[in-house]
């Protein structure tokens, strides 16, 4: 019987920390076969998330090495990393290479064909709805790979907090040495598959990286750490949610997200799947200097700030701790507490110990 080359690839994925469920219809698949070509396909289903060299890869998947090297190298993209299928450095002048994730940081960028290709991007958006966000990223809501970082101005709102360079987003891209933009890919499908659902800007996503971790590939657009953070600022603004990896060390991207096109927020808002961490802080409205002026409910991109008779009251069980609406509201009337510590989040220590984690809840070897 003739191997699936396609079937066992979306295995391989799902045996990645990040997961790739199948569904009933069989959408993995179907996405694999426009993103990969069968020759990729056929090395890929043999990587996993161990970085290992073409000889290593070459011994499971039984081809010459230097075809099985020609097939790696076309799965990297070094000008634009971000969509890269197969993550790629060099140890001691030997190249390596690992499997990377559909979701978590892998294939994730605007540009690429998930969100220029209406049918490809509708296949993605289709097997997010049919349940994998419960799975992919989130592993039961305990460990996401994702997380929200707070609005700038609420944080500063916390009485004797002392705020961790995890959460101070500004810092992280001043410690920089370089920073690259890019297209938010949901708001960008939307507009290729002729709904858009908002006017928020497009271009705002953006990577930050010392050189010591990655050097800036040949050919990718930069721009300064102040122009970064003039993008954080307008996207605070805006009441965006500013998502990055679910980690203390080592988070390199944020993306500014709103409710009507990232497909992890409407997961929530319209499913209630929550694969993206809360923050561990709560919206206090101050009653008697609030006027009600609503911008607090329309900034919220979760739909969680609602006026109920006469007053301001937040949701706390859909709130998410963003601190846009306290960061933005116009009469300073919002404060910004910690949450109790029963309803803390993990926030792992690095990469590392969050995929040791994942892997241990879900079961994998």
């Amino acid at each position: 019987m003739k191997k699936d080359l396609y079937k066992e690839l979306a295995e391989a994925l799902d045996r990645l920390p990040e997961g790739y469920p199948a569904t009933e219809l069989g959408i993995e698949v179907e996405i694999l076969k426009k993103v990969f070509t069968p020759e990729q396909a056929g090395v890929a289903r043999f990587m996993s998330e161990k970085w290992e060299t073409a000889d290593e890869i070459t011994k499971r998947a039984g081809m010459p090495v230097g075809k099985v090297k020609g097939i790696l190298d076309s799965m990297y993209w070094p000008k634009r990393w971000t969509a890269s299928r197969a993550a790629r450095k060099i140890i001691e002048g030997v190249p390596v290479y690992r499997l990377r994730p559909m979701g978590g940081g892998g294939w994730w960028e605007g540009e690429q064909p998930f969100f220029t290709d209406p049918d490809l991007g509708n296949l993605v958006f289709d097997y997010f709805k049919k349940g994998a966000l419960k799975e992919i990223n989130s592993n039961e809501v305990d460990y996401p790979f994702s997380r929200i970082i707070p609005n700038s101005k609420a944080l500063a709102k916390v009485s004797g907090y002392q705020i961790p360079r995890y959460e101070d987003l500004r810092r992280l891209i001043r410690e920089a040495d370089w920073v690259n933009t890019y297209k938010c890919g949901c708001r960008l499908h939307k507009h290729v598959v002729g709904t858009p659902a908002c006017d928020f800007p497009i271009d705002v996503c953006m990577v930050y990286y010392t050189n010591d971790i990655l050097k800036p590939p040949e050919g990718v657009k930069l721009i300064s750490n102040e122009e970064a953070i003039k993008i954080v600022d307008m996207c605070e603004g805006l009441g965006l949610v500013q998502i990055a990896a679910n980690v203390q060390e080592g988070n390199t991207f944020t993306c500014f997200c709103c409710g009507c096109c990232c497909w992890g927020l409407m997961s929530y808002n319209n499913d209630n799947v929550q694969c993206i961490n809360k923050t561990n802080f709560m919206p206090v409205v101050d009653h008697e200097k609030c006027n009600l002026c609503g911008k607090c409910r329309n900034i919220c991109q979760v739909y969680a700030c609602h006026i109920v008779d006469g007053r301001v009251k937040p949701d706390y069980k859909k709130c998410v701790g963003c601190g846009n609406c306290v960061g933005n509201c116009p009469r300073d009337a919002i404060d910004f507490k910690l949450r109790p510590k029963k309803e803390r989040k993990i926030v792992h220590q690095n990469r590392e110990d969050w995929e040791k984690a994942q892997k241990e809840t879900r079961q994998l070897a």
